[in-house]
């Protein structure tokens, strides 16, 4: 299949297009294609591509520049808004703005917890060969169902019956 020559590389335009804003985008497309079309007659499609993708490079600048012209003037807008709410309504932005906080928070904490909680000798050079043994069982007199301590009998058992173990302590 044949390249279609009297139409810009395919990534030149499609970057021209995501540049441009939707009420610009049809009359500088209908620009660059019109002088694309001459550079084609007078030049050739080789010197027309490549005056395509420098203009199109050379724009980026500018295209940023409005991008973000127009984005600072949005959140501008945004912040001024959301201080007028917060100023008409004081008791609903107060229960909103705590509950947020709250909610941070605990979020915060049980991260935490459960950084620390995966954390747990990982000092140890192969930590990721270490297991801890926890019997469960009922114990009326201590109001838990999982102890951690073991007898030291069971260390010379679990080496005899499970090969897999290197080292008991």
């Amino acid at each position: 299949m044949k390249k279609n020559s009297d139409r810009p590389e395919s990534p030149a335009y499609w970057l021209l297009r995501k540049m441009t804003r939707s009420e610009e985008r049809d009359s500088i497309m209908c620009d660059f294609s019109e002088i694309f079309t001459e550079i084609i007659k007078e030049k050739g499609t080789c010197a027309a591509q490549r005056w395509y993708w420098t203009q199109v490079l050379k724009s980026i600048p500018m295209f940023l520049k409005i991008q973000m012209s127009w984005g600072a003037a949005m959140i501008k807008n945004y912040f001024k808004i959301a201080f007028r709410f917060l100023k008409r309504k004081k008791v609903f932005s107060f229960i909103n703005i705590a509950g947020l906080t709250i909610g941070i928070m605990c979020s915060l904490f049980i991260l935490l917890f459960i950084h620390y909680e995966f954390s747990y000798d990982r000092h140890i050079g192969n930590a990721k060969n270490i297991y801890r043994i926890i019997i469960q069982w009922p114990m009326e007199f201590m109001n838990t169902d999982k102890i951690t301590w073991t007898s030291a009998r069971l260390a010379p058992f679990l080496k005899e019956q499970f090969p897999d173990v290197e080292k008991a302590v």
